[in-house]
């Protein structure tokens, strides 16, 4: 399938400059044709630059063509489109013309034109150009659905085990078709997948889903039916078959229900009751990449706003103050909040940066004030090479913490500042490394620091030997000592059972967190059996003492397993554990898969004060809330944690890669390195991990202004 992509550069008027790069461009791609022979090419870029269209033709990762087009209202000319011989004789033409289509549809363009052809007008004729006035005329398809809304379920082709592997793609997916635009939510990612249960000796064996169909039952509710297959989509390895369900309220949480074989009498009821309709004509309607479709279903406005608001990312829309702000000195101005919208009605109090210049404070009178939104602004990475990041405010000061990735984890280093930002350039000092104890002599992983009572205590990983030893550790800070002064840390204590033996001696332990709930304290971490054999990685639970951090008050328990294709694919683990209160809930994400660009975040949440022993208290999503697909240019993000700033902004520590490993083998995936975000809370409560900078504030509304009233 192809798809546009930008051409890397812009038109500046230099018309020689401008060929140079295309032409070079386009030869080193392997492209052996001119892109640039139509005869007014020069004519329209000199005349109408800003109306005129470039586009690299991608299939994959690889260019394939050219294409240039200019647009006038709504009527688009095509000026040039090339394609490599060998790609247009696999009949990629018909596939730029679909691509183009698609893009005029999102401008709003009904009728695309060319000039004549020449020898290519069988080409033009059969992709449904027709002469027209002397040139070739076809009108840009529409989508005319049954309903207002309506909801197109499908499963994607898998891409690249890096990019888009077939745990990921063989999972329900969703898009929301309105006015004949399809939206895929949550960034095309799945949003369904099917369950992994325990099988002997604890394995977990993995399947995924093929050709899943929606249905409205007459309750209300919904039921969500699909094939089972192995994890590689390959035929289930059951005899028959099973049929998949879930059953919604909702169409936000999907809750499995018991698998059933296609032989068993209620599975043939169930068919017989809910038939898999025909799919209508998709024509006009652009698909989401790698788009498979299943079926379409006509859901309400309300049911669109909800899914709008859990899977698409808001945006900020307008940001208001008041009109005239009376005050009595500076500090009554810096306490004034602006009100930040967003596109799914939620909104967000921000600070202002004023312009005082002109104000004589020493004067009583009105004076026009202008100012700007302030937004703490970070480059990913604002780290490189260290992972697991964690931030923590102790006594007025910010501390930043990691996994050090540049030694090889052999240190831990923290960072000291007055500022969230002020971290980026901080001066890091050691506090921790494999040569001061005997029991802590390899690798040092995933601190976090934790104020328990009047104390700070850092919780990490460490072993005297290898990587099958690693075990949870506390270390505390001395009564009166400096977090950035190695000598003011108590030596690290091994975790351990109620009973002080040893948390777990089968495997590791590691990535342990706490949270606080109905006065009592819980730690959470990452277990991995190895013997007898491998079960993969665990997030387990159990009450902790507050005093004594690193001894349990009750026996641990499983909380959540790799049970989803996104947590257990390339390898079985759930891990990075870390608590957020928020709207009466407390919200614990975590990180599953392989760490590498397929690494990805969820959430696990509870509410306040129901007994976080009690699993079923506690709810667990069936798709991530961060991937590689969620913000571009950062691949495998996970390993979260959060922080509170002054002005009561949460944010999400991080990290990413910067890169993807090429096909060739060429590029690797580049280091795990520490990013930083807001996390912005929709309507519905529901945590956004993925708002980018331009999304939390649009640049054209940053500029406020008033009245300032001195008196």
């Amino acid at each position: 399938m192809l798809h546009l992509a930008p051409f890397s550069m812009t038109w500046d008027g230099d018309w020689t400059l401008f060929c140079r790069m295309a032409e070079g461009y386009i030869r080193d791609t392997g492209l052996l044709v001119s892109p640039l022979d139509a005869p007014d090419l020069r004519t329209r870029l000199v005349q109408a630059p800003d109306t005129l269209l470039l586009r690299k033709l991608m299939q994959g990762r690889e260019c394939v063509g050219f294409l240039c087009c200019r647009i006038t209202g709504k009527s688009a000319e095509l000026l040039a489109l090339r394609i490599h011989p060998e790609k247009r004789r696999q009949g990629l033409g018909h596939d730029a013309v679909r691509s183009l289509e698609s893009e005029m549809r999102l401008r709003g363009v009904e009728q695309l034109a060319l000039s004549p052809v020449g020898n290519s007008q069988p080409f033009w004729g059969k992709t449904g150009f027709a002469a027209q006035d002397e040139k070739y005329v076809r009108n840009v398809p529409r989508y005319t659905g049954s309903a207002p809304c309506q909801l197109l379920v499908y499963t994607r082709q898998p891409l690249h085990e890096d990019i888009y592997a077939p745990k990921l793609a063989h999972s329900v997916h969703f898009a929301l078709i309105e006015n004949g635009v399809c939206t895929a939510l949550n960034h095309n990612s799945g949003i369904v997948y099917a369950y992994a249960a325990p099988g002997p000796d604890n394995v977990l064996h993995p399947h995924s889903l093929q050709d899943p169909w929606l249905t409205h039952r007459e309750n209300g509710s919904w039921l969500l039916l699909a094939n089972r297959t192995e994890a590689d989509s390959s035929e289930d390895a059951d005899e028959n078959g099973c049929l998949l369900r879930f059953a919604s309220d909702d169409l936000l949480f999907f809750d499995e229900l018991v698998t059933l074989p296609y032989d068993d009498e209620e599975a043939q009821e169930l068919l017989e009751s809910c038939p898999h309709l025909p799919l209508p004509d998709l024509t006009g309607l652009d698909l989401p990449e790698g788009c498979i479709p299943s079926c379409v279903v006509d859901i309400t406005e309300e049911e669109a706003k909800r899914l709008r608001t859990r899977f698409t990312t808001p945006v900020n829309v307008s940001n208001t103050v008041p009109e005239e702000i009376v005050c009595a000195a500076p500090a009554d101005l810096d306490a004034v909040r602006a009100i930040a919208a967003y596109s799914d009605g939620s909104m967000v109090l921000k600070r202002v940066d004023w312009d005082t210049r002109s104000v004589d404070w020493t004067k009583p009178g009105r004076y026009p004030l202008r100012g700007r939104i302030h937004q703490d602004r970070y480059e990913f990475p604002m780290a490189w090479s260290k992972a697991d990041p964690a931030v923590c405010r102790w006594e007025g000061k910010y501390y930043f913490i990691s996994t050090n990735d540049l030694d090889g984890n052999h240190t831990l280093f923290i960072r000291e500042a007055d500022s969230i930002p002020g971290l980026v350039t901080a001066q890091q000092t050691c506090i921790l490394n494999t040569s001061m104890y005997p029991h802590l002599g390899s690798l040092l992983w995933a601190p976090e620091m934790h104020i328990l009572g009047d104390r700070l205590f850092i919780f990490h990983a460490g072993t005297p030997g290898p990587f099958g030893q690693e075990q949870s550790h506390v270390m505390a800070l001395k009564p009166g000592g400096s977090p950035t002064c190695a000598d003011d840390w108590e030596m690290p204590r091994r975790v351990v059972k109620k009973d002080g033996s040893m948390l777990f001696d089968k495997g590791i332990t590691l990535d342990m967190t706490v949270f606080w709930s109905a006065q009592r304290l819980y730690a959470v971490w990452s277990q991995r059996q190895f013997d007898p054999v491998d079960t993969g990685a665990w997030l387990y639970i159990a009450e902790i003492d507050p005093e004594k951090p690193w001894q349990l008050l009750s026996d641990p328990m499983v909380l959540a397993i790799p049970s989803y294709g996104w947590e257990n694919n390339h390898t079985f683990v759930v891990e990075g554990p870390f608590a957020l209160h928020h709207g009466g809930r407390i919200l614990l994400t975590y990180s599953g898969a392989l760490v590498d660009s397929t690494y990805a975040v969820g959430l696990l949440s509870i509410e306040e004060g129901a007994d976080p022993l009690h699993i079923s208290n506690w709810r667990k999503e069936n798709f991530p809330l961060l991937t590689s697909r969620s913000v571009p240019g950062e691949y495998g993000p996970g390993h979260n944690a959060y922080v509170t700033d002054d002005d009561g902004l949460v944010w999400n520590t991080y990290h990413a890669r910067p890169g993807i490993r090429t096909e060739d083998g060429r590029q690797g995936f580049g280091p795990r390195s520490s990013g930083i975000r807001r996390v912005h809370f929709a309507a519905d409560g529901f945590p956004h991990l993925d708002m980018t900078e331009e999304m939390d504030l649009d640049p054209k509304l940053a500029q406020v202004t008033a009245t300032l009233v001195v008196e």
